[in-house]
């Protein structure tokens, strides 16, 4: 989103929210969370209806993936590890910001950086 000074700010994250109230589900139950979120962007246990703080590092990874490749998140391969393979797509990025980008969108979520060690 741009803001009235010209300046870029990312918006919605934690867009997943509990409820519960009245919404039910087929079976009748009352679901915990409603999904929300962009394929891509997304990390596995946000899809599955259990996002975590780490959740949101993802997101901030996958785009910055998507700002030094051009690539959509969705155009990316992954590995047998399911980790995103986006590095030969960005030859002049230096190890030190690779590393820290691919720890931001590591497959497991404890191994991503810590919100609430900071």
């Amino acid at each position: 989103m741009r803001r009235q000074d010209g300046k870029i700010i990312l918006i919605d994250f934690g867009a997943v929210k509990e409820i519960g109230s009245q919404i039910l589900n087929p079976q009748g139950q009352v679901p915990s969370t409603i999904l929300i979120g962009t394929p891509g962007y997304m990390p596995t246990e946000q899809s599955h209806g259990r996002p975590s703080f780490c959740s949101d590092i993802y997101a901030v990874g996958m785009i910055a993936i998507q700002a030094l490749t051009g690539l959509l998140p969705t155009n990316l391969g992954k590995d047998t590890n399911n980790e995103v393979i986006w590095r030969d797509r960005a030859p002049h990025v230096s190890d030190r910001l690779a590393n820290i980008i691919d720890k931001m969108v590591h497959h497991h979520q404890g191994e991503r950086f810590n919100l609430l060690a900071v």
